[in-house]
């Protein structure tokens, strides 16, 4: 019956009261359900379905008075405005009251045909030095059984409408705890309307809305995996939007993954980057996340955007993070806010616990002293191979073929991808060091990489061969292995071939595994070590995934 005193044109309370006396039931139905009705007046008791929202809906034709008065007035300005009888009197009601003592102010939000009789009334009665009506205010109405979930229903709210960047101006709650006002400005109007409406239960499922880049190898087994895994109970991730360099496509209600490339094939517009964080930051849809698997800095360079418009970002891109230190101070500043993360555990180590690992050592008061490690699986493969008897120009032959290596293959010889991942953790470990400061030597000598194909450059590199194994064979000779080494100390910061014993723990790394050796305070004599797979689009988009659960599951709902 409640509801019915929000509507206009709609029964009247004494006449719902009667009609359920008599057993005549009332059914409401809703703008987008129409064969299921949001609200039914019945004589059957109390609706058990607590905490579930039936209607949400703007007041219309609504003006926002300020009032300032000549001097302070011991009247109770509030119980004389919102009296039954003056409401009845000039047909208007009072949604909203709001006043400032010290200024001799006070606004309210007025609905209603006789507004100016009302005006001129209290301009009379009151001593009103000044009257200003604007119509910028808008009156978003919450109806159901929310008073058993009233904290957690004004706690998810909060959380979204901060994210969205809606500023609530005042709540009005019914003491019955059927009906919550929110005072919005007129713009944002719709946009409150739809985050309450995307509300999910109280309980149960927490969901999370995905917005994917890059559908290469890396994206396409991240859709594989929330395709055909299981994930941890009580957690659904619901993609909403799908795009690649030549198309995109958005579904709010979820793209079915199954059909994922008919549908990005049959229905994705053209891509534009511009629309596509447009569509995603205005998208009210709870716990956004942009994942970019991408290797496109101008696609990095949207994170700070993103998050400042309360979308989350999980990325297995480096160019952010590797950028100025600036550009990733700043990152790391406006992922603070506990609204929304920025997680890049997937840019160093693919699945492995790296970057987690230093950063939990850090918050917790600990020092980096020396970080030493293996970082490019590709590399890896290629000098275990070497280090086997097998030619250098047939190991990276083998590893193209196999798929370990980038398109260009160049792009892993030259070491300036494990240079990048050194750089995060230097970062990450506090270092406020440039990419330039790391003194990079690649793993072949610079006139090899003056090629137009990848056959040509393993073509040339078979007149290295013997120098190289030259290199290899010494250090067998001392009992060493050669190893393409990251290393992070106080004096400096490098990247290329190191020779180590069998004492070393990198000594005994096989095939194209990562191995991470981490000194600190703690650490220091017996140090922290991680080795596993640091490579791979499997590898990877699993370590996306787990970023992604971990951000949904930190949140309430």
């Amino acid at each position: 019956i409640e509801y019915f005193s929000f509507c206009k044109d709609a029964f009247s309370k004494e006449e719902l009261l009667a009609g359920r006396e008599w057993g005549i039931n009332f059914y409401l139905v809703g703008r987008k359900k129409v064969d299921c009705p949001v609200c039914i007046v019945s004589n059957k008791g109390k609706d058990s379905e607590s905490g579930r929202i039936k209607s949400v809906f703007p007041l219309r034709d609504i003006l926002h008075i300020l009032v300032e008065l000549e001097k302070p007035s011991g009247v109770d300005i509030e119980g004389l405005l919102k009296s039954d009888r003056i409401e009845k009197k000039f047909g208007i009601r009072i949604y909203w009251f709001s006043s400032n003592p010290e200024k001799r102010q006070f606004e309210f939000a007025l609905g209603g045909s006789g507004y100016q009789r009302f005006l001129d009334y209290i301009e009379e009665a009151l001593g009103v030095s000044s009257i200003k009506i604007y119509e910028d205010l808008s009156i978003v109405v919450v109806f159901g059984n929310l008073a058993e979930k009233l904290d957690r229903v004004f706690s998810y709210l909060a959380r979204e409408f901060r994210r969205s960047g809606v500023v609530v101006k005042d709540v009005v709650k019914n003491v019955s705890g059927k009906s919550i006002m929110f005072i919005v400005s007129r713009e944002n109007e719709q946009k409150v309307v739809r985050i309450i409406e995307n509300m999910p239960e109280m309980e149960g499922t927490k969901i999370g809305n995905v917005f994917v880049a890059g559908t290469g190898k890396v994206g396409r087994a991240l859709l594989s995996i929330l395709k055909n895994r299981k994930l941890k109970e009580g957690i659904e991730i619901r993609v909403v939007g799908i795009a690649n360099s030549r198309k995109m496509y958005f579904d709010e209600n979820g793209v079915d993954i199954e059909k994922w490339e008919e549908i990005l094939f049959q229905k994705g517009v053209k891509s534009d980057l511009t629309k596509f964080r447009e569509v995603v930051e205005s998208s009210v849809l709870p716990n956004k996340i942009f994942v970019d698997c991408t290797p496109s800095r101008e696609v990095a360079i949207l994170y700070p955007k993103f998050v400042k418009k309360g979308v989350s970002v999980v990325t297995a891109n480096k160019i952010m993070n590797t950028e100025k230190y600036e550009l990733y101070e700043l990152m790391q500043k406006v992922s603070s806010n506990g609204y929304c993360r920025y997680f890049y555990e997937t840019t160093v180590g693919a699945g492995l616990p790296v970057i987690s690992s230093i950063r939990s050592l850090v918050d917790s008061g600990d020092e980096v002293l020396k970080i030493e490690a293996i970082l490019s699986g590709t590399l890896s493969f290629i000098v275990n191979q070497v280090n086997k008897g097998m030619l250098l120009s047939e190991a990276v032959y083998k590893a193209w073929i196999l798929g370990y290596t980038e398109p260009d293959i160049r792009n892993d010889l030259d070491g300036l991808d494990t240079a990048r991942k050194l750089l995060i953790l230097a970062r990450e470990a506090g270092k406020t060091l440039e990419l330039k400061d790391i003194k990079l030597t690649p793993l072949i000598p610079k006139e090899y990489f003056e090629v137009n194909s990848n056959e040509e450059l393993i073509e040339r590199l078979k007149g290295y061969d013997l120098l190289f194994r030259e290199r290899v064979e010494r250090a067998k000779e001392h009992g060493r292995k050669v190893v393409y080494l990251a290393e992070l100390s106080e004096e400096e910061a490098s990247v290329g071939l190191r020779e180590v014993n069998e004492e070393s723990p990198f000594f005994h790394l096989e095939g194209s595994d990562n191995l991470v050796l981490i000194r600190t305070t703690r650490y220091k004599d017996n140090p922290l070590i991680i080795r596993g797979p640091g490579a791979g689009p499997e590898v990877t988009a699993g370590g996306l995934v787990k970023d992604i659960v971990k951000f949904v599951d930190m949140q309430d709902y």
